[in-house]
């Protein structure tokens, strides 16, 4: 068995201060309306029509992207990334654009952002997570046993470090925990997927996975 929820984290709630962003504060605050309402194309026309407003609004370009990005449309999130970043270089854009390189296909032109956005602030875990969740995906892909294990060992240090920079990230223990299950260290896993759960208690695939990881350790001794 496999344990490969491979997650992604697509920045794109825009919780900003519309006014100091040079936005239109009332269409952003309905964005942010439709985006809590999970209504990702009334979001995305919302944040459209703040730029046609506002060309300097990069948060609502950065939104879109995420927001694209969370539609599985990897080409208009890395074109909504890249133009953000052309207004202002942030870590959130930076991070949704080497996501949809990552997820197109594009594995080094994802590593280059995530590594413009450590380089941008490097106390954020989530440069280091990305990073992580790419070799992990690389992992997946592999056949060499051997090229396989070294990008799950390179997953794993970079989940490590980014919980390193913030204790209570959560996905962060849930990729670590599932990336050493799919290892079998079972010991390991339930540790950090029961930090996960205390964290997130009431996500149903963190608890149903804890439950399975104790079932393996059980039936591996």
């Amino acid at each position: 068995m496999k344990f490969n929820k491979l997650v992604f984290i697509t920045v794109a709630l825009a919780t900003f201060n519309a006014r100091a962003e040079n936005c239109p504060e009332e269409i952003i605050q309905k964005a942010l309306s439709a985006e809590d309402a999970n209504d990702i194309d009334l979001a995305i026309s919302l944040h459209e029509e703040a730029i046609t407003q506002s060309s300097m609004c990069h948060e609502s370009a950065t939104a879109i992207s995420g927001l694209y990005g969370l539609k599985h449309n990897f080409e208009m999130e890395i074109y909504w990334a890249s133009r953000s970043l052309k207004i202002k270089p942030t870590v959130r854009a930076h991070i949704n654009l080497g996501n949809g390189y990552a997820l197109s296909g594009q594995p080094q032109m994802a590593m280059a952002q995530y590594i413009e956005a450590a380089n941008a602030e490097p106390t954020s875990p989530l440069p280091s997570y990305s990073t992580g969740a790419l070799f992990e995906m690389l992992a997946h892909s592999e056949i060499d046993r051997e090229k396989k294990n070294k990008l799950m060992q390179t997953a794993l240090a970079m989940y490590m470090s980014a919980i390193e920079l913030d204790q209570n990230f959560f996905a962060a223990h849930y990729s670590l925990a599932t990336s050493y299950a799919n290892l079998g260290y079972w010991d390991l896993a339930i540790s950090e997927m029961e930090i996960a759960l205390k964290l997130n208690p009431s996500d149903v695939d963190t608890k149903k996975l804890l439950i399975e990881f104790r079932r393996q350790k059980a039936n591996s001794m």
